[in-house]
């Protein structure tokens, strides 16, 4: 019951969302670098998790799988927090991150194209998913470091979370200011998909909703002029 009306409350509303996706983004670039930060951040994208998934009124199955998710991922979280050291623990909690935020994208994309009509709701669902795209990537980079001798960035003292968000964010906008760069063809790879990533982004959610928006358009002025008629 009460699952019910919490998910006829969220249903197309994505406002809490891109507050938690926000909240995501500053916990990570603000506590990532301690244990409890991170446990602290896992609640909130697990929390992100859910409220998109109830958003974007994914199948209930989904919701389903990803408490299941969830609950797997938190009992690793603590396994790793009581027995790996703190590299080790961050590397990986990026990486079940990643696990728990990849499905967030796909429902939103899937609830775009199912809209007809271009509101406030959607143009928040649009932003979700842009920056849904360059968190997932910014744990991408940060667990790929840690896999890496060097670091991602050929360096320990640049393996930061910050510093794979900033890289992150400039990747997707085709920004590349160039202070921070790959060191591995495998890292070079993965941000020529995040700035590919960031083009399809741009071809279909954009042109959808700019399609969406000049259908509405004259439906609403031929109401307009049947109303003064």
């Amino acid at each position: 019951m009460m699952y019910t009306r919490l998910a006829r409350a969220l249903a197309g509303r994505y406002g809490f969302s891109l507050a938690l996706i926000l909240a995501d983004y500053l916990l990570l670039a603000a506590l990532s670098g301690s244990i409890a930060g991170r446990l602290v951040t896992y609640l909130v994208v697990a929390c992100t998790l859910l409220v998109t998934l109830l958003s974007a009124r994914a199948p209930a199955l989904w919701t389903t799988l990803a408490l299941g998710g969830i609950g797997a991922t938190a009992l690793v979280v603590v396994w790793a927090a009581l027995t790996q050291t703190l590299a080790g623990f961050l590397g990986l909690s990026s990486a079940l991150g990643v696990c728990l935020l990849l499905a967030t994208p796909v429902v939103i994309v899937r609830d775009i194209v199912k809209t007809r009509l271009v509101s406030v709701q959607t143009l928040l669902a649009a932003m979700c998913l842009y920056l849904l795209i360059g968190i997932n990537f910014a744990l991408l980079y940060d667990f790929a470091g840690t896999l890496t001798p060097g670091g991602f960035f050929g360096s320990p003292s640049l393996g930061t979370i910050t510093n794979a968000l900033f890289f992150s964010f400039t990747t997707l906008t085709t920004v590349g200011y160039g202070n921070l760069v790959p060191a591995t063809a495998f890292g070079q790879s993965l941000a020529m998909v995040e700035a590919v990533a960031g083009q399809i982004y741009l071809i279909v959610v954009v042109a959808r909703l700019v399609s969406l928006w000049g259908r509405y358009l004259p439906q609403r002025a031929s109401k307009g002029d049947g109303a003064t008629e």
